[in-house]
């Protein structure tokens, strides 16, 4: 995916299609059970929905509406009824992340991330380290993040540790180090729980915490951060009560956030107190 590949493609251009394609939960969620799906889409059109025929289609240059569609329609068909060609679909697939077209390089890097294999984290870190456009990085961690593979998780700890990457996608980074269930080095992400973005340093002292990869009085020192309690529920507080074994702050519907940071100070300066 070098830059070569992009003749038209702006920044904006980029942008609102990832706005577009992914969905926030996790980047890459697909509902096939959604009407249109791909493969009805390519139904409507007067195709076969075979994995050939699909792969024709994805293929027609002179068929520039639909060749996108047919990305994510491999990926549904691999997805609900894999068969032989499975194959055949991943080697199109691969070729299309290189595609001059924006839409099919995005949907192609998707589908990629149904293909739970070695091939499949190969080819999209390789396309990661030789991506510099931010939207596009995004896109691709998560590809890998899709795939749910333990191997994964040095990769994501490499984005994260990467300050001169974008938050949003340090922070799938971050997230992925954990939902892939690899047991990795979690202290490595020590660094950043000094990064400049509040959210990067939360989330990154969260999975810590949960990994017991961080000291308490580190793990306190982040949940108390001005920009970090501004956040909100981000799950700090009750990493720290549960190691503690311990209810420090009120925990009611009524208690807001705010609230229970000032109560964390509190105990906070009691306990260090004690210890002197």
């Amino acid at each position: 995916m070098r830059q070569k590949h992009r003749p038209n493609a702006t920044a904006d251009t980029i942008g609102l299609l990832v706005t577009l394609l992914l969905l926030p939960t996790d980047g890459l969620a697909q509902h096939w059970d959604l009407q249109p799906s791909p493969i009805q889409k390519i139904e409507a059109a007067g195709f076969t929905p075979s994995v050939e025929t699909v792969i024709a289609v994805l293929n027609d240059r002179n068929n520039p509406e639909l060749r996108p569609i047919a990305a994510r329609a491999l990926a549904q068909l691999h997805d609900t009824q894999p068969t032989d060609a499975d194959e055949a679909s991943f080697a199109a697939l691969v070729a299309a992340i290189s595609d001059d077209d924006l839409a099919v390089r995005v949907y192609a890097i998707q589908a990629l991330g149904f293909f739970r294999r070695p091939e499949s984290i190969q080819v999209l870190t390789e396309a990661f380290d030789h991506e510099s456009d931010a939207h596009l990085q995004y896109v691709i961690v998560g590809g890998l993040y899709k795939l749910r593979m333990p191997e994964n998780v040095s990769k994501f700890q490499e984005i994260a540790l990467n300050k001169a990457i974008g938050s949003k996608t340090r922070r799938m980074a971050l997230a992925g180090t954990e939902d892939v269930g690899a047991q990795g080095d979690f202290a490595a992400l020590g660094p950043v729980l000094d990064d400049r973005d509040p959210e990067v340093r939360s989330l990154a002292a969260l999975i810590m915490a949960r990994k017991k990869a961080i000291e308490i009085d580190r793990l306190v020192e982040i949940a108390m951060d001005d920009d970090v309690a501004a956040l909100g529920g981000v799950g700090l507080i009750e990493q720290i009560e549960s190691i503690v074994g311990e209810q420090i702050t009120d925990s009611s519907s009524f208690a807001t956030h705010e609230n229970r940071v000032r109560q964390l100070r509190v105990w906070w300066e009691k306990r260090t107190a004690a210890s002197q």
